[in-house]
């Protein structure tokens, strides 16, 4: 099984700079990022197939969270017993932090940010009012749903998944408070290729997910799974912690043993244009768009992540 935790558009949130093409851990061969952080597309020949605060885990052979069990995900190998032993764990961790999550330092701006970037986007993609009514979202990692519900009253519905259910019913209690339960549908959910069907029917026009990728073992396939639920011409963006020598920070030594963090070390352009290329997805931009201040007053830059399903 997989499970990613995306806390309110998870607060565990690299930076611009030179990232030369070579082979990724599956030897594929991708193209680079330029010097301002934005993805350069590769050759043909070169493109194939190839992934802030805390979330996600996922158990089993390539579980819906892209985690990948029992195998090599991005060259360390899991072993059965201890993704059971880090699903339970960051399980508790979630459920634990439920209560007080929006509390946390940085997760609330985090949420505004990301949702006036993701509004901005699709706006100069053609995105109008009309669309966005017409539009159903899908929030992946939702937490307690500090992102879902700013994009809830603009969209015509917004599904939200999470796989600790005591994030999810405080994510309800929020929506009912603010008159958004008829808008919002929320479920606790370990997405895998078991379950994946449940999301499939909804064909989304848009699927947000915020700091979550970090937290999967084996991204990759969780992508997979999300554009198989994604509407021909849907948009898929990931925000995530943008790879820096800083990046490793942003996570104190509780949350790095406990909290499933799989890639604290954050991503680069680079890395989303396999991720998306292995998935089928045509990459649109990944580059900084943010950052995240935490407690210890550092600044931890976002990356923005977007892909876009062919038409049919």
């Amino acid at each position: 099984m997989s499970h990613s935790h995306s806390h309110g558009g998870k607060e565990c949130h690299g930076h611009g700079g030179h990232v030369h093409s070579g082979q990724d851990s599956h030897g594929v061969s991708h193209g680079g990022v330029d010097r301002h952080g934005h993805h350069v597309q590769a050759k043909p020949q070169q493109a194939a197939a190839a992934k802030a605060q805390d979330h996600g885990h996922s158990h089993g052979p390539n579980d819906a969270h892209g985690h990948s069990h029992g195998g090599n995900d991005h060259g360390h190998s899991h072993g059965g017993h201890k993704h059971d032993h880090d699903h339970k764990d960051a399980g508790a961790y979630f459920d634990d932090a439920a209560a007080k999550w929006d509390e946390k330092p940085g997760v609330k701006d985090n949420a505004a940010n990301s949702a006036k970037h993701v509004q901005d986007f699709v706006a100069a993609q053609g995105w109008t009012d009309e669309k966005w009514q017409h539009a159903t979202v899908l929030d992946f990692g939702c937490g307690t749903g500090l992102l879902s519900l700013l994009l809830a009253p603009k969209a015509k519905r917004v599904v939200c998944v999470d796989p600790s259910a005591s994030m999810i019913d405080r994510l309800k209690e929020k929506a009912k408070q603010a008159g958004l339960e008829n808008k919002v549908e929320a479920k606790p959910l370990l997405l895998d290729d078991s379950n994946v069907a449940e999301l499939r029917g909804h064909k989304f026009d848009l699927i947000v997910s915020s700091m979550v990728a970090h937290h999967l073992p084996h991204v990759a396939n969780t992508v997979r799974l999300l554009a198989s639920t994604l509407a021909p011409g849907g948009r898929i963006c990931f925000l995530d912690l943008l790879k820096t020598d800083k990046s490793e920070n942003f996570h104190d030594d509780h949350a790095k043993a406990h909290a499933g963090v799989h890639h604290g070390g954050g991503f680069s352009a680079e890395d989303f244009g396999k991720i998306y290329a292995s998935a089928g997805l045509k990459l649109l931009e990944a580059k900084q768009q943010f950052s995240i201040v935490r407690a210890d007053n550092e600044a931890y830059p976002v990356i923005a992540a977007w892909a876009e399903k062919p038409s049919a």
